[in-house]
């Protein structure tokens, strides 16, 4: 009984997670979002780490030849593995409206090549301190990016994507000690076995779909470092504020807006006051997160 019911939520979560990841890749052919992009490498490591678990399913069922099974699940594993360390960083930051400096970069990609490293050193010496290493550093990763949303989420403009993240937050902070559990012991006494990680697997994906299509499926706010018309529109911005926000998104202060736009500050702050109710963001970090 505990089989079946695994296998099927097992299934559901990878239909599911493949309708999730379809979405992603239409909404990028539509919005040319770079987010996009890492969001859907961040949903295809989740899909490739289920594949390698229903892989193992099936061979339970079926008992094919266990050679032939086990180089499937390595390949599948293998690209979760890829997927996952190489695209989530990006994912973490770009979310929060921030970019990866050139020391973060280097940084996260050492961390991933380490992790491909010791994913293929394990394939050749079968020990097991390599897969706990392995996974040691997938959950570290994923309570990094935790860790950032508390960090970074006040400063967010946009109030769907912060309470998207912070309900992905809570879905992950309740799942993290079972999916730990689920890697490390292999049985949790009071759920069937290997269940956890397909049912925040199926979370996670049928959550992904109503986020993909509310937050991704929209025209940029900003193109080639001009507000876009979906922009404007939406939030009814004139041509004064526009130039304003504009000329706030390269780094200019009140005093130089001031004197570049021959307006007095009194004036300027009136503006950005205005802009802030409109767009109904507190400060200026706010203001540049949101576009």
């Amino acid at each position: 009984m505990q089989f079946h019911v695994a296998f099927w939520l097992h299934l559901i979560a990878f239909c599911v997670g493949f309708a999730s990841i379809l979405i992603g890749i239409l909404l990028y052919v539509q919005h040319r979002k770079h987010v996009i992009i890492y969001y859907s490498a961040f949903l295809s490591a989740l899909l490739f780490f289920l594949l390698g678990m229903m892989i193992i399913f099936y061979y339970k069922v079926t008992k094919v030849e266990k050679e032939t099974i086990l180089v499937f699940v390595k390949i599948s594993h293998f690209l979760g593995i890829a997927f996952f360390m190489i695209f989530t960083p990006y994912l973490f930051h770009e979310l929060m409206g921030r970019k990866l400096s050139k020391y973060q970069k280097i940084f996260f990609g050492s961390i991933a090549c380490f992790s491909i490293i010791n994913f293929i050193v394990q394939l050749i010496n079968k020990k097991t301190i390599h897969f706990y290493i392995g996974n040691s550093l997938l959950l570290a990763l994923t309570a990094y990016g935790l860790i950032y949303f508390i960090i970074h989420v006040k400063n967010l403009g946009n109030h769907f994507l912060k309470s998207a993240i912070k309900l992905f937050f809570f879905l992950s902070l309740i799942y993290f000690p079972f999916l730990a559990l689920d890697i490390f012991m292999k049985n949790i006494p009071f759920l069937p076995n290997n269940i956890s990680l397909p049912l925040y697997f199926l979370l996670i994906n049928g959550f992904s779909i109503i986020f993909s299509w509310k937050y991704f499926n929209q025209p940029p706010y900003l193109k080639n470092n001009e507000l876009t018309e979906f922009f404007i529109n939406n939030y009814d911005i004139t041509e004064r504020e526009k130039e304003i926000i504009e000329n706030l998104i390269s780094g200019l202060s009140n005093q130089q807006l001031s004197k570049k736009l021959f307006i007095s500050q009194k004036t300027v702050q009136n503006h950005i006051y205005n802009i802030y109710q409109k767009t109904k963001v507190k400060n200026r970090v706010q203001l540049v997160n949101l576009i």
